[in-house]
């Protein structure tokens, strides 16, 4: 075999190579089963960091004001979830299993998930006081973008240009 055939034969196989492990990691790399913490998106249908960066100009310090006021807030609550969360799961692994110590750490998870909700929706509502009609609007879609949950980096770049809404609404 010629010298010229086996460079290109090398070239070719660390080519394949390249294109397999590429690949592997794109299809396997990163999953999560849920949003990561730093992720979590309130139930009040608008992550307000991603709203940020979507609204019109005039409107930016505005939001960047909300959010700097509430972080403080919202921070707290979402800790005290992972609190509820965290004991809700050492309630499962505990043996033996406590139905009523599960049903008790369940209803703190629900507690603490509305009360974060209910201070995101409330930094939402007083944004949507202050920001101009234009701001609504876009405020308004954001509520029906479908987020699926996906890896940080992984958002799909033709829905999160689009702005589509959710289909299932």
């Amino acid at each position: 075999m010629s010298r010229s055939l086996r460079i290109l034969l090398v070239a070719s196989l660390a080519l394949n190579l390249f294109a397999a492990a590429t690949f592997a990691a794109h299809a396997f790399g990163h999953r999560h089963f849920g949003p990561a913490p730093h992720q979590w998106r309130p139930r009040s249908g608008i992550d307000l960091r991603m709203l940020k960066g979507q609204l019109p100009n005039e409107d930016q310090p505005l939001a960047e004001e909300a959010l700097k006021v509430h972080r403080g807030e919202i921070h707290h609550r979402v800790g005290a979830l992972r609190e509820a969360r965290k004991a809700a799961a050492d309630a499962l692994r505990a043996e033996p299993f406590d139905r009523k110590r599960l049903d008790a750490a369940l209803a703190t998870v629900r507690e603490r998930e509305s009360a974060l909700t209910a201070a995101a929706q409330g930094t939402m509502a007083g944004l949507a006081e202050k920001v101009s009609a234009a701001g609504r609007q876009k405020m308004a879609e954001q509520m029906l973008v479908r987020r699926p949950m996906r890896a940080p980096g992984r958002d799909c770049p033709a829905e999160k240009a689009a702005g589509k809404p959710d289909k299932a609404s």
